[in-house]
């Protein structure tokens, strides 16, 4: 069961798309890690949806997707979130982000980036 679990994940990591399409990621997310907190800028005209975790840890979780105001950010709007909540505990950890634009996202629908901490 362990093993299907690790197929399943990194699958789904793997599946994700970097950006979508028309968009640089660039253009629709800015992240950066400094100060003991991940930095997200959505540079969108609409509302993106995130799940953020410690790239290893990713491979250990059941995780499904998520659409709400706890883990929403308005177009144009930055969020900074404790690194500590996405379960990064030691510099050089990097942290997956993945992001999706609609409610209800199918898995083409997700994008996924890896963001290195300092």
């Amino acid at each position: 069961m362990k093993y299907l679990l690790l197929i399943l994940s990194i699958g789904f990591i793997v599946g994700c798309s970097d950006s979508p399409s028309g968009f640089e990621t660039g253009e629709v997310i800015e992240a950066s890690i400094s100060d003991n907190s991940l930095t997200v800028q959505n540079n969108s005209i609409q509302p993106i949806y995130y799940f953020a975790v410690e790239s290893e840890l990713l491979i250990r979780i059941n995780y499904v997707l998520v659409s709400t105001d706890e883990n929403k950010i308005d177009p144009f709007q930055e969020v900074n979130i404790p690194l500590s909540d996405v379960g990064v505990t030691e510099p050089g950890q990097q942290v997956s982000f993945s992001y999706w634009t609609v409610q209800e996202p199918e898995l083409d629908e997700v994008f996924n980036i890896l963001i290195g901490s300092n």
